[in-house]
């Protein structure tokens, strides 16, 4: 047990806010919004944390819009459920912690049904979706231009309500297999255009969500990167990759970064 004169427990910068400490609840997902609604459940498991004196709770997989989800039952990002959010984060900031949300998108990695705008799920490639094979998704289709700009675009409407409900930080998950992800990754970005081929091609989209994300929420909200520093898997990521990642998110401006490795998917 670290003493309380440990540096942990001195106040710190992270980017545009100051945190009272540096313990920090990772985002791990909490599988407690059912409708899709973050309701008491979920703010009172959060809410917890923050009576235990960390300086900031994350929120995990707050998908960008409802085709970004894993499945129908999690939570998106649009207008319907800003109340209820903006009640959690009031209820986290009064017993004393800031306040964070992974903002994340799956691409062509679902087993949701019910996609809204999309006919199938999408990803750099055309491929094997794993995950949607029992539901009857066994495919998932190659973005297009339009379907590039419009993945983009979600991460900015997404940065715009996390910072109108009062959200402090914000963790864009680059990593894990899920829709960022597998345009960094070789195993799964096969395209010859500028989005693919070269590592620097491969992070012209997370670049531009970081972009997008950063226009959206404005100055005032932390930006935080989860990364895969390899996926663990023969043509995959590899450590020295990881570490270009890390580096070039950093160039980018990106306020922290949070370092992890493997995939959440398959990559037969």
């Amino acid at each position: 047990m670290e003493s309380p004169n440990s540096p942990l427990f001195e106040p710190a910068r992270l980017g545009p806010i100051e945190l009272k400490n540096r313990f920090i609840k990772a985002a791990t997902f909490e599988g407690m919004t059912r409708d899709g609604i973050p309701g008491q459940k979920l703010t009172h498991f959060h809410r917890r944390l923050a009576e235990g004196g960390i300086a900031m709770t994350t929120l995990a997989y707050c998908a960008t819009e409802a085709d970004g989800r894993l499945h129908d039952k999690m939570m998106y990002l649009h207008h319907g459920i800003e109340g209820p959010l903006q009640k959690l984060v009031d209820e986290i900031h009064a017993a004393g912690a800031r306040v964070s949300a992974q903002v994340v998108h799956c691409g062509g990695f679902s087993k949701n049904r019910n996609l809204q705008r999309l006919k199938r799920p999408l990803g750099p490639s055309r491929g094997i979706n794993l995950l949607g094979t029992p539901a009857g998704m066994p495919i998932a289709g190659a973005m297009g231009p339009e379907d590039i700009d419009t993945f983009v675009r979600t991460f900015a409407d997404a940065g715009r309500l996390l910072k109108r409900v009062g959200f402090d930080a914000a963790e864009i998950h680059f990593g894990h297999g899920y829709g960022i992800s597998q345009f960094i990754s070789p195993k799964t970005n096969r395209r010859t255009d500028e989005y693919g081929g070269s590592l620097e091609n491969r992070m012209r989209l997370p670049l531009r969500v970081l972009e997008a994300f950063r226009e959206g929420a404005g100055d005032g909200l932390a930006i935080i990167g989860k990364i895969s520093m390899t996926d663990g898997v023969k043509g995959g990521v590899s450590w020295e990759e990881g570490v270009r990642v890390a580096t070039m998110l950093d160039a980018a401006g990106i306020d922290g970064i949070v370092t992890s490795a493997g995939t959440s998917r398959r990559m037969d």
